[in-house]
């Protein structure tokens, strides 16, 4: 008996006279559950809410990309000759994306571009003596894309000086197709 008399004093009472009592952190168990999932709300709406925005991070950041690809490839919008073409291309070093950049002739009879065909295959490049008008002209097996992967694009208007023209219309308008992938 006289144990438990010391345990009174101490603050520790046998649990016939605590009824009800669970610990510390068992009384605020049910406050503590809203808490806590409130908690994994927050964080999981603030981690999608960061992924979205690195997302379109990613995409402002290929578009500036392609852009200034782009403006490389094109130069002033006259493109002279095949060499001067193959000269810009040179210029271009991108690290960590695959790119293609292609002369597409501008006709009447304009048909829709198949972009995977112009990258893999340089289907719809434009031919001058020979040489296509594409950049890189051969992709890697590693590189070449599907119908699945994720391209920026970009069309812009260029004028090419076709030397092998002796009627007609010597300077053609073209397109210049820039592709970019990772």
């Amino acid at each position: 008996m006289q144990n438990f008399a010391n345990a009174r004093l101490l603050g520790c009472s046998s649990m016939r006279f605590r009824k009800g009592f669970v610990g510390p952190i068992g009384d605020d168990l049910p406050s503590l559950v809203p808490l806590i999932f409130s908690l994994i709300i927050f964080f999981a709406s603030f981690s999608s809410a960061f992924d979205v925005f690195i997302g379109a991070k990613e995409d402002f950041e290929s578009a500036i990309l392609i852009s200034d690809l782009a403006a490389s490839v094109a130069g002033d919008h006259f493109i002279t000759s095949a060499e001067e073409f193959y000269k810009n291309c040179e210029r271009v070093s991108l690290y960590g994306f695959f790119y293609k950049a292609s002369l597409i002739e501008l006709k009447e009879d304009f048909a829709p571009l198949d972009v995977v065909k112009l990258v893999n295959e340089n289907k719809g490049a434009y031919k001058v003596d020979d040489k296509l008008l594409a950049c890189p002209v051969e992709i890697d097996e590693r590189a070449k894309i599907n119908k699945d992967t994720k391209l920026t694009i970009l069309f812009l208007p260029v004028i090419f000086q076709d030397p092998t023209v002796t009627a007609g219309l010597a300077s053609r308008p073209m397109l210049l197709v820039v592709v970019v992938w990772r």
